[in-house]
């Protein structure tokens, strides 16, 4: 071959590759640009199958005028393993093979079909990126021509040209498909987040650093009597808060920190602003003036240079709870769902109860890392059997239809849009148990 030919070889490929937009059609056009270019009448593409570790077609191309039916079929049908074949050989020494009559050849395992349509030589190559091998591009002809010296560097060329390519679609598919799974998570994360947020269970207020809300949840509408619009931008969480408990929060907590702390807002969120992990039971005051007993969890919003720019507070009544105290505090739970507190346990499951999300709450109340039982159990494999079997037949006696023990018995409520918050018995990894309230939302 002379040198001119190698050039224009390496050429044709290389705007073959730089115009193509999938990995198949650059495939054919670089079959078809070596075969033309030394009168091969097939050629196929194997690339390296990362998950399997086998060899898999791709693409293949024939001369126009031949066809090769047998043979072809042998090609779409099979896989081949490192060392096994002749492709197989190439991937697994990652230099050229040639056989000059493949009839003949023990390592070919397709002669008979090459023979029934005529084939007869037969070149391999394999496809090269930073020294691992992408692939085998594999060539066969009627003819018995042995390739020489300035052939064999060309498409070894042609080879590294091929490697780069395929190298740079399959970074640029694992980068999708990465960017894929970010946008799912972040959209499952997004959608438990706003169904915390939406839940008309627990009341979500949102304020600026200065303590006024700008966000006020229908949870905290149906709590508190107040519209949105009748707190966002005018008062502060402490002007809905007993204010003579907020006066005695103010004394306590500088005793406790050893700094003077103004009554009102700062006396609710001082803790938090330090970073301090913050749970306390305020009384609530509605519209119309009645009380009631909250539990509330404070949490500073941050910029990205760790600057306070509000405060996050959910609550949940708390009558409930006062009114069987002693049992309550045995539980050691509070009725919460803050998803990204180490305060209160978030789970989320899929449809059918598997779970997806497991908190730092979840993950420091029952002992399991988010890795022990992601897409693993659902939270009725953490539940105290007896407890789900009985809580079933209560449903089922009250709901009037057969409800199966397990996840089911959990969530059926929740899933035909009924309240639901109940108490039941949780069991740690390490085989202990605790009284937990839970609330449950589809």
């Amino acid at each position: 071959m002379s040198p001119s030919k190698s050039s224009d070889i390496r050429e044709s490929v290389k705007h073959l590759l730089e115009g193509s937009s999938t990995l198949e059609e650059a495939a054919r056009g670089v079959l078809q640009a070596v075969c033309d270019s030394r009168a091969w009448s097939w050629g196929a593409l194997w690339v390296v199958s990362p998950r399997a570790d086998v060899l898999v077609p791709l693409a293949t191309w024939h001369t126009p005028s031949s066809e090769f039916p047998k043979f072809e079929a042998t090609y779409h049908r099979r896989t081949i393993e490192r060392g096994g074949g002749f492709p197989g050989r190439v991937w697994a020494d990652a230099k050229a093979a040639w056989s000059p009559d493949v009839s003949k050849d023990p390592t070919f395992r397709r002669a008979e079909a090459a023979k029934s349509d005529g084939l007869r030589a037969s070149l391999a190559f394999p496809i090269l990126f930073d020294g691992n091998v992408l692939g085998v591009l594999e060539f066969l002809s009627l003819n018995i021509d042995e390739p020489d010296a300035e052939l064999l560097q060309t498409l070894e060329n042609v080879g590294r040209q091929t490697g780069e390519f395929l190298a740079r679609r399959r970074a640029a598919m694992e980068e999708t498909t990465e960017s894929k799974q970010a946008e799912e998570d972040l959209l499952r994360a997004g959608a438990l987040q706003s169904a915390i947020f939406n839940s008309a269970n627990f009341s979500s207020i949102a304020t600026d650093a200065e303590g006024v809300i700008q966000i006020f949840n229908v949870g905290a509408e149906r709590m508190l009597g107040y519209t949105a619009a009748d707190v966002m931008n005018k008062i502060t969480p402490a002007d809905i808060s007993d204010p003579q408990e907020v006066i005695a929060r103010a004394k306590a907590l500088s005793v406790e920190l050893g700094t003077p702390i103004t009554p009102g807002f700062d006396a609710l969120v001082f803790k938090a602003s330090r970073g301090i992990e913050d749970i306390y039971e305020p009384t609530y005051i509605r519209k119309d003036g009645s009380r009631f007993p909250a539990v509330v969890s404070v949490t500073a919003l941050r910029d990205a240079q760790e600057g306070i720019i509000g405060y996050l507070l959910i609550g949940t009544d708390n009558t409930a709870r006062k009114r069987a105290e002693e049992a309550l505090l045995k539980a050691g739970a509070l009725q919460n769902a803050i998803f990204n507190s180490a305060n209160f346990s978030s789970i989320a499951t899929d449809a059918k109860g598997v779970i997806q999300i497991f908190n730092v709450g979840a993950e420091r109340m029952l002992g399991y890392t988010a890795a022990d039982v992601m897409n693993k159990i659902t939270p009725a494999d953490i539940s105290d059997p007896q407890e789900v079997i009985a809580r079933a037949k209560a449903l089922s006696a009250e709901l009037g239809t057969p409800i199966t023990p397990g996840f089911d018995a959990l969530v059926f409520k929740a899933s035909r849009g009924i309240e639901d918050i109940y108490e039941l018995t949780y069991i740690r990894k390490d085989g202990s148990r605790f009284p937990a309230i839970v609330s449950v939302t589809a």
